[in-house]
């Protein structure tokens, strides 16, 4: 796994991924990981329409396992909500990360069966 899976490691070339960068956190794990951390930051930029587009072209190339991916998304929107404040971003963009995260996490909540909406 990339372990840093996120739109601003990934450089495009004609509407291809050309590149990924940043691979000082690789290692061997769950890829379901860098699935995961994709989608919260596509969620955050680009809303919850492209992350089902990008689920659905990387289900084309590997197995998804949907039991498991909920759990993994969980964990990608509530460990930055523990950190992000030492990120050193500007007010206005903490709160906008912030905000996202708990839209998010609201969302894997509701995929796992816990919570009453999907925000």
């Amino acid at each position: 796994m990339h372990g840093d899976f996120w739109p601003g490691n990934v450089l495009w070339h004609d509407g291809h991924i050309a590149a990924l960068l940043d691979w000082e956190d690789a290692c061997i794990g769950d890829p379901l990981i860098d699935l995961a951390c994709m989608r919260s930051e596509l969620f955050r930029v680009a809303g919850a329409e492209a992350v089902a587009r990008f689920t659905h072209a990387c289900a084309r190339h590997v197995a998804i396992d949907p039991a498991r991916l909920p759990w993994w998304d969980l964990f990608m929107a509530t460990a930055p909500l523990l950190y992000m404040d030492g990120w050193g971003l500007a007010p206005d963009e903490l709160a906008t990360r912030r905000a996202a995260s708990t839209r998010w996490q609201a969302r894997a909540l509701h995929a796992l069966g816990v919570g009453g909406t999907s925000a």
